[in-house]
């Protein structure tokens, strides 16, 4: 190894010292360390957020006095590049102070023999503000075909990995007779004239320099690093060379048979990040090289895609040119991850399917939700609780001890309310569990509300800490950043926390009986009539309503679904809708761990493509949606990957005769759920296509009753009026409002009736029809007409007209939306229609008319979106749509 002016460099007192080093393979920055550090220079290092995860990297993080930084390549959300900014603040401010850094200024490993730096800025702006900063260089010529470089796997491989196998190849070749290969490691200080350039003029003055390669095997003429390949033993003089990528097509070849409605929106959000106009973006354009994005914006484009398409995966690997983006997201939409057999899942998910006898499935034992939990674990044993991704197969026995490991941590947390903001997992399971046995309160957010509502939500439901997840709240891309940043408790530095005395003893603890545990908890526990969980449900047009739900209120609605849904000890649920929606909470979370049904969680509910790929995976025979998200999932499925679903049940809204019909045709039984989130997210449910009429029998316990809107008076059996209910379900009160017993009426049958909203019939046979749901309707005068019979007949319209083909329009999600409009912030009496597709107002209005002569104008203003904004839960996000249009 020859290293070159390393002896010129010398720290003067009060200069701070910036490295900015090449980075040809994941050994340059071992590299370097080693060698500043044997000349005595006191270096400090920035290393990836996950990256410090690991114990090692962690002990080295503490010796070199690191800082972590997120990785911006996947996903750049409020978040992430809040904590970005204050590492970049923490960096500058260190070196003010006299420090010395070492920064990689591409940010990851280079793919190609060049180094390029176009699109970051973290160098030039410390330039520009760290007064008296001295740069160095550092180019490392020779590295570029060792098998530390990207060049042989096309990715950044391991560190760990590859230093195991050089290990293994020295001891082959007998230590001493290994072939060494040259490595010239260069350092020059910049000349600080250098700091007046511009940022591009500045990062093409760097990445020059970098490429001025010197080891003996750099050929002449080279625009990067000739790779250098040596024999991996000296008794084999044979020379490896990695097999040549197959070359890809040319997009502007492949972009004929891409759909237009996946281009035209990837290249005008090029176009808008890169200020290049549409016309004149060439798909052979480097979206690093040639358009100059960073980072941030590279991550930024992804999440729009994400947006506009669903999750669908993507990396920086799939973004190299714009062409290449547009051919990864048309490759992703329209065909599956090639598949192995178990080559997807960890080593453990083989546990989901062992062989181990189930226990049978049976109502909660107990009065409140932490007995239920732990006599649930105690029957469960080692039988298999829940799985996902991230945690594999986690036991009764194994989630029973995560939930008294973090319930002990979560005791001395502020407050007595806690919020969870984290999506369908096994995390949210012991995050959930551990709160409710250590005498808190869960605070479910919902973070696709927006920024007033969560703030309010907050600010009524008293939260302090608010616990998630970086491995989730990194990929979030609408958040209310200002309100929760500064509440936020990652899991990942809870775990810091847990010594070895602290897990050794939950894992004894977990042997013990659920009556010792409850009698050692018993001043943490709570009543069946205090409040277990608090829920949130937001309104376009109103504050948000904050929901206590009690232990009572929660374990009548499990009782009463178990009954009500056919399930065995051989079921399974695909567990997709997060906490913070009330079926996602009880049917997908309290229901199989208190009744010891298995599930498999999946975080995100539009990622269609994986989760069609693990349905056939782990055959579940339950999956509980939105007529949206199961109608993605049949967009991008294959039938013989659904094949072991039994029942699909809906949730929020009634299904389309045309997607019943693909359930039906699967051979699966389809089932429709009508409930209230006051009432614990469940009222009645009934399969689709049997002889029950309106929404189906009501569940065990609870009791409706019909009455006049303006007198409150009962009606006819068979008569239209408001729906009242009344049970162990119902909630007692709204939190945080002037007058919590608000819709409560108590003059009726001496019980207390709450009034849901939503308009009905009750028939002689006690069976509920729902006519029309709550905010979903408009009134003329005396009548009535429904918002969604209204969406069901312009659709029909619009295919008869031909606005709309059915068969192109691919893209999941409605195709229109009916919202009020605003005057004056007043509700005006004509409707906004937002389409994805063009269409003829005054013909729109004239069907309307003919239908209901007394609906006159009423659409008074159409919107053309590239789509309708969803919820997590894939419901019409209506507060986004008044913010859009």
């Amino acid at each position: 190894m020859d290293v070159r002016g390393i002896d010129r460099i010398r720290q003067r007192s009060g200069e701070g010292i910036l490295f900015l080093c090449s980075y040809s393979s994941v050994l340059d920055p071992v590299l370097v360390n080693s060698l500043l550090i044997m000349d005595g220079v006191p270096v400090r290092i920035l290393a990836y957020e996950q990256d410090c995860r690991r114990p090692l990297t962690r002990l080295i993080m503490r010796w070199l006095r690191g800082i972590p930084i997120p990785d911006l390549s996947s996903s750049a959300n409020p978040l992430k590049k809040q904590r970005s900014e204050l590492a970049f603040r923490k960096l500058a401010q260190s070196l003010k102070m006299g420090e010395i850094f070492i920064l990689h200024p591409s940010g990851r490993p280079k793919m190609t023999g060049r180094e390029s730096l176009q699109g970051t800025s973290w160098a030039y702006r410390l330039t520009q503000e760290v007064p008296g900063l001295r740069v160095v260089l550092v180019r490392i010529s020779g590295l570029w075909g060792s098998r530390f470089s990207t060049i042989w796997e096309k990715r950044s491989p391991s560190f760990f990995r590859m230093f195991w196998e050089w290990l293994k190849m020295i001891l082959k070749n007998g230590i001493f007779f290994a072939i060494k290969r040259q490595v010239v490691i260069s350092f020059q200080e910049m000349n600080k004239t250098g700091y007046s350039l511009s940022r591009d003029e500045f990062n093409q003055y760097i990445e020059d320099w970098l490429n001025q390669y010197e080891h003996d095997g750099q050929k002449e003429g080279d625009k990067g690093e000739t790779p250098t390949f040596v024999p991996e033993a000296f008794y084999n003089r044979t020379v490896q060379t990695p097999q040549e990528r197959e070359a890809d097509t040319d997009p502007l070849d492949s972009f004929e048979c891409i759909p237009r409605e996946i281009q035209e929106p990837i290249f005008q959000e090029v176009s808008r990040l890169t200020g290049v106009s549409l016309f004149a973006l060439d798909p052979h354009a480097d979206l690093v090289a040639d358009l100059g994005l960073g980072s941030a914006d590279r991550a930024a484009l992804l999440a729009s895609i994400h947006q506009r398409f669903g999750k669908l995966g993507l990396r920086d690997a799939h973004a190299s040119t714009v062409g290449h983006l547009v051919r990864s997201v048309s490759q992703k939409i329209k065909t599956l991850p090639n598949r192995r057999k178990g080559a997807y899942f960890d080593p453990t998910f083989r546990e989901w399917f062992s062989s181990r006898e189930r226990v049978p499935v049976a109502t909660p034992v107990g009065t409140i939700l932490q007995e239920a939990f732990l006599r649930s674990c105690d029957r469960g044993g080692n039988s298999i609780a829940c799985a996902d991704l991230l945690s594999g197969s986690v036991s009764y026995k194994r989630l029973k001890r995560q939930v008294l490991l973090l319930a002990r941590e979560m005791k001395y947390l502020p407050g007595d309310n806690l919020g969870v903001m984290l999506p369908s997992s096994v995390d949210a399971i012991t995050v959930l569990f551990a709160t409710f046995l250590a005498g808190k309160t869960p605070v479910l957010i919902d973070w696709t509300a927006t920024n007033q509502s969560v703030r309010d939500f907050l600010r009524l439901a008293d939260v302090h800490v608010v616990i998630s997840s970086r491995w989730f709240s990194d990929e979030l891309e609408h958040v209310a950043i200002k309100e929760l940043a500064p509440l936020l408790l990652m899991l990942e530095d809870i775990e810091h926390r847990h010594s070895p005395w602290k897990r050794m003893k939950s894992y004894l603890e977990s042997y013990r009986t659920a009556d010792a545990l409850l009698d050692e908890w018993d001043e943490w526990c709570a009543k069946s009539d205090d409040t277990a969980v608090i829920l949130c449900k937001n309104h376009p047009e109103m504050n948000p309503c904050v929901i206590p739900l009690t232990h009572r209120n929660i374990l009548s609605v499990t009782n009463s679904l178990f009954s009500a849904i056919p399930i065995t000890s051989q079921d399974s649920i695909f567990a997709v809708l997060p906490p913070f929606h009330s079926l996602g909470f009880e049917l997908l979370n309290v229901l199989p761990i208190c009744c010891a049904v298995k599930f498999f969680c999946y975080p995100y509910p539009f990622e269609s493509v994986q989760i069609a790929c693990l349905i056939q995976q782990v055959r579940p025979t339950v999956f509980i949606g939105t007529p949206f998200i199961i109608e993605s999932l049949f967009q991008f499925a294959k039938r013989k990957e659904l094949e072991s679903v039994r029942y699909f049940i809906f949730c929020g809204e009634s299904p389309s005769g045309e997607l019943l019909a693909k359930v039906e045709e699967l051979g699966a039984t389809p089932m429709m759920s009508y409930g209230l989130t006051e009432c614990g997210a469940v009222v009645a449910i009934h399969r689709i296509g049997t002889t029950a009429k309106g929404v189906g029998p009501l569940l065990q316990g609870v009791d409706v009753a019909i009455v006049d809107p303006k007198s409150r008076r009962p009606v006819l059996p068979g008569k239209e009026g408001l729906i009242l209910l009344s049970g162990e379900s119902v909630f007692h009160g709204y939190l945080g409002g002037s007058d919590p017993h608000k819709g409560f009426h108590f003059d009726l049958q001496n019980k207390k009736w709450f009034e849901t909203g939503d308009r009905g019939s009750l028939d002689r046979d006690q069976v509920l029809s729902l006519t029309h749901p709550n905010g979903r309707w408009i009134k003329v005068g005396t009548r009535i007409v429904s918002l969604i019979e209204l969406e069901k007949m312009i659709m029909q319209l619009a295919l008869r007209k031909q606005w709309i083909k059915q068969k192109s329009h691919f893209i999941p999600g409605p195709c229109l939306a009916l919202c009020f409009t605003r005057k004056n912030k007043r509700f005006s009496k004509n409707l906004l229609l937002v389409t994805t597709f063009d269409l003829d107002q005054d013909v729109v209005n004239q069907e309307i008319t003919e239908r209901y002569p007394f609906l006159v104008q009423i659409i008074g203003e159409t919107r053309k979106l590239e789509a309708i904004p969803l919820t997590e839960v894939g419901k019409v996000a209506y507060h986004m749509l008044d913010r859009q249009c």
